[in-house]
């Protein structure tokens, strides 16, 4: 299989984003906490939905637009481009990748690991395993700083909401912002192509 294939970067991320759900369900039986516990249904469905979607767009966007916009960023805009243009991501692409992710890695990220060592320390953990803190890249790690901010602002929303906030706050962000990347790319494609 190249490794440049669609169907290469979906089995990447089917088997990472498996191992983070599977780790986060082995936590949950290790420690014998109720599912119904790690949904945390603070506030109804209808707040959660409305507040995830809410927040994960607008901040979607700003994220979306400092990347694509602001030229001290120019390096994260290449890689999430490179990735965008390597593997020919359409939207319906962009949005299962990010659904895949939001569901798995909130349930281990707040659902396990928020509950045993608080949201700071997580949303640390979160930003480190994502590679956004790299010494060698200071615009990389300026950025880091910000999604270190938007991955707390998840955890209290987990922590205030409940789960379903967090995982529409994650999915609608990662689409917004992967898409906003997208047009970029595809703007600047046709620009070179005239």
């Amino acid at each position: 299989m190249d490794k440049t294939s669609k169907q290469f970067l979906y089995l990447i991320n089917t088997a990472l984003e498996l191992v983070v759900l599977i780790s986060a369900l082995v936590m949950f039986h290790l420690g014998k906490v109720p599912f119904k516990l790690v949904l945390n249904q603070v506030s109804p469905l209808w707040i959660q939905i409305a507040a995830g979607a809410a927040t994960g767009l607008v901040i979607g966007i700003l994220c979306g637009w400092l990347v694509t916009r602001i030229s001290f960023f120019e390096s994260v805009l290449e890689l999430i481009r490179d990735m965008t243009v390597k593997y020919r991501l359409n939207y319906l692409d962009i949005v299962i990748i990010s659904l895949t992710a939001a569901v798995c890695e909130e349930f281990l990220f707040r659902g396990a690991l928020q509950r045993l060592w608080g949201v700071w320390p997580v949303s640390v953990l979160f930003i480190l395993l994502h590679g956004y803190f790299n010494p060698r890249n200071l615009k990389m790690t300026a950025y880091g700083v910000i999604m270190l901010a938007l991955s707390a602002l998840i955890g209290y929303s987990y922590k205030y909401l409940g789960m379903y906030a967090a995982i529409i706050f994650h999915f609608v962000f990662d689409v917004a912002a992967m898409s906003m990347v997208k047009i970029k790319a595809e703007d600047k494609i046709r620009v070179q192509g005239l």
